[in-house]
């Protein structure tokens, strides 16, 4: 199956498949620029490809398949770095004509083919509809919800030649807690974060990092030098400390996965300098259980965090060599390596995978990796903050994982007099709110916060409410990205977009 992955489109851009080669047109109002990979290049072959679309407004770059199957040689030595990849058959790149940078009008986009009643004439088009799959559409790092068009025609939900293969006698391939990726004639599970097991339905337990722990790991099989994928469960209240360390023989070039000043960072040396990419905005040392991701191609790292999107999401391409050889038998979790500085995880993780292995945390060897050594983990992530910490009566403690809180009992404040702190009676220990949640703002005085379908000063009076069916559509769970898959050689994709 091909995909079909767009980002960065603007202006006025004409996608086609010509004879199953992808061909690029884009006419920024002073003449039309062609891009067409070769003629060998076919992706009308029943897999899912990807295409990227890359332009300043002035130079433009079309990309097929992230050119994953590029050739690269990278030479190194005492102040020299040099490399080498070829692009012919995976890459084009282009000029605009002219001066002309923009096209100063707005236009709808159309994808997947053009609607002909609209009075606008597509003399650049040689095919004008698409028979296939498509996912995945992505411009300016806006992800476009496939399942909820302005208008739409000959277009349903999902992808019907592969969606078959994810139902295996009514029931989902992958059982409820998978991911199935279907593709022609076959499927590919993927457990959602926590799970394993051929159908997901086992629970991935939970291992306690102590400060000074650590997890070495041996790799049957080497990694792959150009793709690393890192997804792991992480809950901690420490500032800065690592998560993974991959490095290479030569301990000279690294990846070092890790929260650094309470923010998701990857730091890294591909043989060319020292580079880092930061996730801003979210913290992870809140004590709160956290999905990280890691998913580096080539030089260019993203980081993805509690499922990614918006600001939950960053990318950053620094330096110019591609490749690491990992050291197999260096796979470090928890820690740096040489560890000469101690930045120990301190907390909780689960699941780890790495480029699709599961890699355990108990001593049980499995899918090709085992364990070298293991220091300061224990099985369980419990908190026992309030055994360790007592608070005076009339306080009760409240348990935060591993931080405590003294509080007052149901119904009372907290009164502070200078250092001096008092819990004092309120109305609240009446309980006057006949439903939802009594909140004293003095001892005589209360608010009730009413819950869905009741309102009144008391929650007495029930509301007649509908309740709208809160979960994904089935059309929002395959608007995930934009790929195509061709069923014939000749497609038509159309962009009109103005920025």
């Amino acid at each position: 199956m091909p995909t079909f992955d767009l980002s960065r489109i603007s202006e006025i851009d004409w996608h086609e498949l010509i004879d199953g080669t992808p061909t690029l047109k884009i006419n920024h109002g002073s003449g039309t620029v062609v891009l067409q990979l070769p003629g060998n290049v076919n992706v009308a072959d029943r897999r899912w490809h990807r295409l990227d679309v890359r332009s300043n407004s002035k130079e433009v770059r079309f990309t097929l398949d992230r050119c994953s199957g590029a050739a690269v040689m990278e030479m190194e030595g005492l102040g020299s770095w040099l490399t080498t990849e070829d692009h012919s058959s995976c890459e084009v790149t282009g000029v605009t004509p002219n001066t002309d940078r923009h096209l100063n009008m707005s236009q709808v986009l159309q994808l997947g083919g053009v609607n002909e009643d609209i009075p606008y004439i597509y003399p650049q088009l040689q095919h004008k509809h698409f028979t296939g799959c498509i996912r995945n559409f992505i411009v300016d790092s806006k992800l476009y919800d496939l399942g909820s068009p302005a208008d739409s025609q000959s277009s349903s939900p999902g992808c019907l030649t592969t969606d078959s293969s994810c139902v295996n006698m009514c029931y989902p391939s992958c059982g409820h807690r998978g991911r199935c990726h279907g593709e022609w004639g076959s499927f590919s599970c993927q457990c959602v974060p926590g799970y394993t097991g051929h159908q997901c339905e086992e629970e991935v337990p939970e291992f306690s990092f102590d400060g000074h722990s650590h997890v070495h790991y041996q790799l049957a099989s080497p990694l792959p030098a150009r793709k690393t994928w890192v997804q792991v469960l992480v809950r901690t209240r420490k500032h800065s400390s690592t998560i993974l360390t991959l490095i290479s023989k030569e301990l000279s070039e690294y990846l070092r996965l890790e929260i650094f000043q309470g923010l998701l960072c990857i730091f890294y040396n591909l043989g060319d300098g020292d580079y880092n990419v930061t996730l801003p905005t979210y913290r992870l040392d809140n004590g709160e259980w956290h999905e990280v991701l890691l998913d580096r191609h080539d030089n260019e790292m993203t980081l993805k965090l509690d499922g990614g999107g918006g600001q939950r999401e960053v990318s950053g391409s620094r330096g110019r060599s591609r490749e690491i050889i990992i050291d197999p038998s260096v796979v470090i979790l928890g820690n740096s390596f040489p560890s000469a500085v101690n930045k120990s995880f301190q907390g909780c993780m689960r699941d780890l995978r790495l480029n699709g292995r599961y890699m355990p945390m108990d001593s049980q060897p499995r899918d090709g990796v085992s364990q070298v050594s293991v220091q300061g983990l224990s099985l369980g992530c419990s908190s026992d903050s309030c055994k360790r910490n007592q608070c005076s009566a009339p306080f009760t403690c409240v348990d935060l994982w591993r931080v405590h809180e003294c509080r007052c009992p149901p119904g009372h404040m907290i009164r502070v007099n200078g250092s001096r702190k008092s819990c004092v009676y309120t109305l609240c220990a009446t309980r006057p709110c006949h439903r939802g949640t009594c909140v004293a703002q003095s001892p005589s005085k209360f608010t009730c916060h009413c819950p869905e379908g009741y309102r009144g000063r008391h929650c007495e009076t029930p509301l007649a409410i509908y309740r709208e069916d809160v979960g994904l559509s089935f059309s929002s769970l395959f608007a995930i990205c934009i790929c195509f898959m061709a069923l014939l050689g000749n497609i038509y994709c159309m962009l009109h977009i103005h920025h």
